[in-house]
């Protein structure tokens, strides 16, 4: 796919959240993904990168890191309509996914809700200026 991707001068582009675990599945190396990955941040901040950190879904480092994220993610949840505003109150299922995800980090962060929030918070211009601009 990727290889004819290029042939027609097609850029792709894969957007990571955070700690989504689906990204890193399967955990053996049976697929590998291609294209440019724009990863985001907890805090909804872009970057381009090779590939997405903790790419071992279960090693201890990744772990820790999060594990700590979902707690930061879990006390974002309540604070984000009062700094963003309403549109950006999240529901009951969103709740019960992030209170999952202290348990097994990873699963909240595969909701649709972070993947749209960092679209419209994240400041992608930037972002693609700077990589398209300086290779």
């Amino acid at each position: 796919m990727a290889k004819n991707l290029r042939k027609h001068g097609i850029h792709f582009f894969r957007y990571v959240y955070c700690n989504d675990m689906v990204p890193i599945v399967p955990f053996v190396g049976v697929f590998k993904h291609f294209g440019t990955c724009v990863y985001y941040n907890s805090k909804y901040q872009p970057s381009i990168v090779d590939e997405e950190p903790y790419k071992n879904y279960f090693s201890i480092g990744g772990s820790i890191a999060m594990r700590i994220n979902a707690v930061y993610e879990m006390i974002r949840s309540f604070l984000m309509c009062n700094e963003y505003g309403p549109d950006y109150r999240e529901g009951w299922v969103l709740l019960g996914m992030r209170i999952l995800g202290l348990l097994i980090p990873g699963i909240p962060a595969h909701c649709a809700q972070d993947y749209v929030n960092s679209t419209r918070l994240g400041k992608l211009s930037h972002v693609f200026f700077h990589h398209f601009h300086h290779k």
